[in-house]
């Protein structure tokens, strides 16, 4: 077999055609004394990845089975015989859009009936805006162009209609939605939850609680409050 001249590796950023992260993934290589090289890179732990070599970088590339990482780490050994070896390393997209809701937290409380509700979306090879299903408790299912929704730069927006409420006062809503990306990956019914807040009540029995100037708290016992009144407030 042909001894290895001179083996040149590059590390390269591949684009939506392979559905990968667009950064570099970077590698080590090292060789065993014949023809072969073994390229070893971090890994995420059930993500999978594709090794891609060429001998020009003019050429085409081909690509390895698809890799499996059951640790944080991989490798792959490759037997060639040319002058010259270009690798590329490429993290496959097998997963469905990111979501994190940015405005009415998870556990948020004191919510307003007819507030905004926004949800931050991301994923590597786009947003399929028309595989958007939002659901706000027993409100029925949005998607766009509903106008209550609105979608720009990777920020969900939705806005109650006039006639339309996120819940009932002191109610735990809970918000859900499903999101594809634009190679079909789904994220199914993401949830979260926040609690309504809590009706006025009315008491013609307190003027005011503003420390030294109207009432002052003493003690509580459960649902009851004690107070003291100032001289000059009592009748």
């Amino acid at each position: 077999m042909k001894k290895l001249t001179p083996l040149f590796v590059w590390l390269f950023s591949i684009s939506a055609a392979f559905a990968a992260l667009q950064t570099p993934i970077d590698f080590n290589f090292s060789f065993d004394g014949t023809n072969t090289v073994q390229v070893a890179w971090n890994a995420y732990p059930g993500k999978s990845y594709l090794l891609q070599t060429t001998t020009n970088l003019a050429g085409t590339w081909s690509s390895s089975s698809t890799l499996v990482a059951t640790s944080n780490s991989l490798a792959f050994s490759f037997t060639t015989t040319a002058a010259a070896q270009f690798f590329k390393v490429v993290k496959l997209d097998t997963e469905g859009p990111d979501i994190s809701p940015t405005s009415l937290l998870d556990g948020a409380i004191a919510v307003g009936r007819q507030s905004p509700v926004q949800v931050g979306l991301s994923d590597v090879t786009g947003i399929n805006t028309n595989s958007i299903i939002l659901t706000i408790g027993t409100n029925p299912p949005v998607s766009l162009p509903d106008p209550q929704l609105a979608y720009a730069g990777g920020l969900l927006t939705y806005t109650p209609a006039g006639n339309v409420f996120l819940g009932t006062n002191g109610e735990v809503v809970v918000a859900m939605i499903s999101v594809a990306d634009t190679l079909g990956n789904q994220t199914t019914n993401f949830a979260w939850s926040f609690q309504i807040a809590l009706p006025s009540v009315a008491a013609a029995n307190i003027l005011s609680i503003s420390g030294t100037n109207g009432l002052v708290l003493v003690s509580t016992n459960g649902d009851y409050y004690t107070f003291t009144i100032p001289a000059r407030l009592r009748v």
